[in-house]
């Protein structure tokens, strides 16, 4: 009885190995000091993120292949520390270029955008970088549960590709549909999205239609925004990168409409990104959205 019981265990532990082999960890942190000044009022503090990221991934037979993702973030911001905890996951299936994906994931907007600028060693404040296109559509949760029942379904092939997402109504919300299609033309990538509603409740009257573009023109690039929301207003960037001294500098103009009307609706953003080796970079950037000034300054690296 005990061999038949250690050849039983051998055996679930090298079938467990085996599955362990499609298990990967990856991620990235970041620290520095953000200055902003707002209504006359200026504040600084020093800021510091850690992205845990899971991904699994199995080979079955006739073609399919499935997946897993879940992850976890914990740092400080705005002055407050806050701890990690795991995020709700997604689940995938694929064959031939066809996903269909349940739970917390980022909308076809979101997941297929293109011409947002990379502004300091955050990346930006994704309002005025990205013409709010991280800030209205469907987007994941980092931390903790995700939206209750998203579904995707998207088709890729030879550079194309056709993205939808779906909530199903929830919480009192209303269902939100995204669709986004798309693709590279050697060195130009372009995506045309619509969402038949925006926000957490995807309200009445909130559709939005965005066209994104891009250039790679290998030491410098291109790139525009445009975002229509209905009853509230138009959306854009203008943007650009260019290799200089040894790192990249990236820039851009644009308008955020955010419904105030003594806000001025102007944005515009300037950062310099120098690479340190190892996927670790230095970075600093300054933009200014909506009346207030945002100045960052700090280290950021991927593993």
């Amino acid at each position: 009885m005990k061999k038949l019981l250690l050849a039983t265990t051998a055996l679930a532990l090298s079938a467990g190995l085996a599955h362990a082999q499609g298990v990967t960890i990856n991620g990235n942190g970041r620290m520095g000091l953000i200055h902003t000044r707002a209504g006359g009022v200026s504040t600084t503090v020093m800021e510091n993120r850690l992205r845990l990221q899971f991904n699994v991934a199995i080979e079955a037979d006739h073609g399919l292949t499935f997946g897993a993702f879940a992850r976890t973030q914990s740092g400080s911001n705005g002055g407050a520390a806050f701890a990690g905890v795991i995020s709700g996951s997604r689940i995938w299936v694929e064959s031939n270029g066809l996903r269909l994906t349940f739970g917390n994931q980022d909308g076809a907007i979101q997941s297929r955008l293109v011409g947002a600028q990379t502004v300091g060693y955050t990346g930006g404040t994704f309002a005025g970088s990205s013409a709010g296109m991280f800030i209205f559509p469907q987007g994941q949760t980092s931390n903790g549960a995700g939206p209750n029942q998203r579904v995707a379904v998207q088709y890729q092939a030879n550079g194309y590709y056709v993205h939808v997402s779906h909530d199903r109504a929830w919480g009192g919300a209303n269902a939100g549909t995204e669709i986004a299609v798309g693709g590279t033309f050697g060195q130009f990538s372009v995506m045309v999205g619509h969402a038949n509603a925006t926000g957490p409740l995807y309200l009445a009257g909130t559709s939005m239609t965005t066209v994104a573009g891009a250039y790679n023109g290998g030491s410098w690039g291109l790139s525009a925004i445009v975002a229509r929301r209905e009853n509230v207003g138009t959306n854009w960037i203008i943007g650009g990168n260019v290799a200089l001294g040894g790192g990249t500098l990236n820039g851009y103009v644009g308008r955020y409409v955010d419904g105030v009307v003594a806000t001025n609706d102007n944005t515009y953003g300037l950062g310099y990104s120098y690479g340190l080796g190892g996927g670790a970079r230095v970075a600093a950037g300054i933009e200014r959205t909506n009346d207030v000034t945002r100045a960052e300054v700090g280290v950021a690296f991927n593993f």
